[in-house]
């Protein structure tokens, strides 16, 4: 037959039509900030595999099949005569049908499966010859489930505790056309922006700002803005500049995040300002922000000897990463 479909109405509900529709989900485990399946290494070449701190169980699918343990599980993981990786993970067999998928340690240069196995690699150890397991090197991918919700308003999300949704859970704000995803520990949850790269609000002062040589450093514009944690901003500062009386003028742009300096160097020398229209200038450079409080300035600082510069229409920009 070159084409089916299912599932037929009437019909059993085979392993592979189940896998196909259940299935297409993806493989994860469901991570109900308990941090399930973590591993811990023991001195006997085993290790065993935890169950989640938070509900007692630790949950998982593959192809479409759960799985489940509600009590820790040793496995071994033999002593080598030579360099070998093992993959310690969720097998999914369809020649099993009394335990479809089943915690499992495996071994070779790749990971060994036959015709219509699955395979969710939970830990990963690369052991040496003579070497003691606690000494081999552990990776941990961990893979999740990461479901999708959507609500009407962003207020309405953070009015919800993170703690309801598998951790991990993107969540879309109709209202603000962007997603949150829980994060943060069982202890300390939180709805954190999800997109990669986010707009910040911009500073728009639209103050014109005289600056004379016996002034010093003065501020030209700045802005206070909230980030939910250590983030790597892209900051850029524009604004015209002019000698207001009409005679030459230069001088030093500086642009500082919560004291430190953006510019590198620490600053920018704007020069042949004359009056009329002057001139536009534009300068970026890359911070980090602090969780909380962020505090963004420009300044300038006027060159002795220069007609007082007048800065116009200053904006400052930042965008996370």
């Amino acid at each position: 037959m070159a084409e089916t479909s299912g599932p037929i109405v009437g019909a059993d509900l085979t392993d592979g039509v189940w896998a196909q529709t259940v299935g297409a989900v993806g493989n994860g485990i469901l991570d109900d900030w308990g941090n399930p399946y973590a591993i811990t290494v023991n001195t006997n070449d085993t290790v065993t595999v935890r169950k989640s701190t938070v509900s007692g169980y630790a949950r998982a699918v593959v192809n479409g099949f759960g799985h489940q343990i509600d009590a820790d599980v040793t496995l071994p993981v033999p002593a080598v005569t030579s360099s070998t990786k093992y993959y310690v993970g969720l097998l999914y067999s369809p020649s099993n049908p009394a335990q479809p998928v089943k915690l499992v340690v495996l071994k070779g240069a790749t990971v060994p499966l036959d015709a219509g196995q699955e395979f969710l690699t939970l830990h990963q150890f690369t052991r040496s010859a003579g070497q003691t397991l606690a000494a081999a090197t552990l990776y941990s991918p961990l893979p999740k489930i990461r479901p999708s919700v959507q609500v009407e308003t962003r207020e309405a999300l953070l009015q919800m505790s993170p703690l309801l949704f598998l951790r991990g859970t993107e969540a879309y704000c109709i209202d603000v056309d962007f997603a949150y995803r829980s994060t943060g520990t069982a202890a300390s949850p939180l709805w954190r922006r999800a997109q990669a790269i986010s707009a910040m609000p911009s500073a728009d002062d639209n103050v014109d700002t005289d600056v004379t040589p016996a002034a010093g450093r003065v501020r030209i514009a700045g802005e206070q803005f909230y980030t939910d944690g250590d983030r790597l901003v892209f900051i850029t500062v524009t604004g015209t500049a002019v000698g207001s009386h009409q005679e030459d003028a230069s001088g030093l742009l500086s642009v500082v995040l919560n004291d430190e300096n953006v510019l590198h160097p620490s600053s920018c020398r704007l020069s042949r300002i004359q009056g009329g229209a002057g001139i536009f200038f534009s300068v970026s450079g890359i911070a980090r922000t602090v969780g909380g409080s962020n505090v963004i300035r420009a300044f300038l600082d006027a060159d002795a000897g220069s007609d007082t510069i007048r800065t116009k229409g200053v904006q400052i920009g930042v965008v996370s990463f």
